[in-house]
């Protein structure tokens, strides 16, 4: 029988180093250790999530344009990328490689299968909502249907009344910025709302058709979504559809990872992004030429103020202007003309020709 992902991905040696990974997110194991003899496992987990988010960002530079799929899931490779080579990735890097960390520290770390909600197009709402394709048989999951994310779930067992588990996904550009506990409500089999300073208010709502699936909602804060509608204020606005069976073999999230790299409808294929969220609350946004800045707003709501954060965006023009914002916006700096490793530079400048800036690299 296969070994669950969580427990093939929870290794040591070989490279791999907790103090390494904890450096990399300005932390130290010593911190992280006081800091759980005093706090509550949320407010641990989220400090880890935020530390996360703020120095590793999420893109797909080694995913948009390539030639062939170039991300497996394999925890020395992710640690590589992440920790020593001071890159980025996307929910099957992230996810897992966090999962890693938190299994080292000594929490039950699991893996949910997951796919992303897009409200721009009803049609693949409504396929997404179908139960069939977290059947545990992968051969009944054809390409178009293969769950494309992957979420961490810390398991809490112990037998307090409040106890739950917990959900981190830190391999989202739109990501919960903490734990959000998963306790659902025997009855209305939903949970109650969950507020997160500074970011959104969210639920938890177990599908109908399927008990073992459950979506996660974001509360509407009245602001203009993806096509300038407005929804009311406190609309559910599904965000992540996920299984909650947690012993899936890696096989099972391979499909989606794949599809991922090679269907040239997936999101990672259409377009470049980069996503880095600030420990102060900004998030910088870098989708094809565009770098928008969101920083958080501090004045109250008025008749006039459509509730979105103040936003600079700026439109890259030169190849340059390019590489150093990756660097200085996403602290991505092993693309400058000064690093020695020219594959990273050779990355970028791949996904540059094939689609992004073909006049700047030919000009």
């Amino acid at each position: 029988m296969p070994l669950p992902l969580w427990k093939e991905i929870d290794v040591e040696g070989g490279g791999l180093s907790v103090e390494g990974y904890l450096e990399r997110l300005k932390l130290t194991s010593a911190a992280v250790a006081e800091l759980r003899k005093t706090a509550s496992v949320s407010t641990v987990l989220t400090r880890l999530i935020r530390a996360q988010i703020d120095a590793i960002p999420f893109e797909n530079l080694d995913v948009y344009g390539a030639p062939r799929p170039r991300v497996a899931i394999d925890i020395r490779a992710t640690y590589d990328k992440l920790v020593r080579r001071r890159r980025g990735g996307f929910c099957f890097e992230v996810n897992v490689a966090f999962g890693w960390l938190l299994r080292r520290l000594g929490f039950d770390a699991k893996y949910a299968l997951a796919r992303v909600w897009r409200g721009d197009d009803p049609a693949i709402d409504e396929a997404r909502a179908s139960s069939d394709v977290f059947e545990d048989q992968t051969e009944s999951w054809d390409g178009h249907r293969s769950p494309t994310h992957v979420v961490v779930v810390v398991v809490k067992e112990d037998s307090e009344e409040n106890s739950a588990s917990y959900v981190c996904d830190v391999g989202f550009g739109d990501v919960p910025r903490a734990a959000l506990p998963l306790k659902l409500k025997t009855h209305h089999e939903c949970s109650e709302d969950i507020e997160v300073p500074g970011d959104h208010t969210y639920r938890f709502v177990r599908e109908p058709r399927k008990k073992k699936l459950v979506t996660l909602y974001r509360l509407s804060r009245g602001s203009a979504g993806l096509k300038g509608i407005r929804s009311p204020v406190g609309t559910p606005e599904p965000r992540i559809l996920f299984d909650t069976n947690l012993d899936r073999p890696k096989a099972h999230f391979e499909p989606g990872l794949i599809r991922c790299q090679t269907d040239p409808n997936a999101i990672f294929r259409r377009f470049l992004l980069v996503v880095r969220h600030d420990l102060d609350g900004s998030k910088v946004v870098l989708q094809g030429r565009r770098l928008r800045i969101t920083k958080p707003t501090t004045h109250p709501r008025g008749d006039d103020d459509d509730g979105v954060p103040v936003q600079e965006e700026t439109v890259l023009e030169t190849y340059d202007a390019f590489i150093e914002t990756l660097a200085g916006h996403f602290l991505i700096t092993s693309l400058r003309g000064g690093e020695k490793d020219n594959g990273e530079r050779a990355i970028v400048d791949d996904a540059l020709r094939r689609a992004l800036l073909p006049e700047i690299l030919d000009g």
